[in-house]
């Protein structure tokens, strides 16, 4: 009976064992998708920015070739 009990025991400890490791992976699976979309909204600003910074490029070169006209 001693072994039944410890048999149970740790069939119990080993389910609560993999309900936390599943838990921990849907975290990291949810951290994942938080990156991933984080780095896109990133990369979405960074190309914003380049766009911004090649504009204000012509613009400038273009008032400084007036002014030296």
């Amino acid at each position: 009976e001693a072994s039944t009990t410890e048999i149970s025991r740790s069939v119990t400890e080993a389910a609560s064992n993999t309900q936390t490791v599943t838990q921990n992976v849907g975290h990291v699976v949810e951290a994942i998708g938080t990156t991933a979309e984080t780095a896109r909204l990133v990369e979405a600003a960074a190309d914003t920015v380049m766009s911004e910074t090649r504009e204000l490029e012509r613009v400038i070169e273009a008032f400084l070739n007036r002014v030296a006209a």
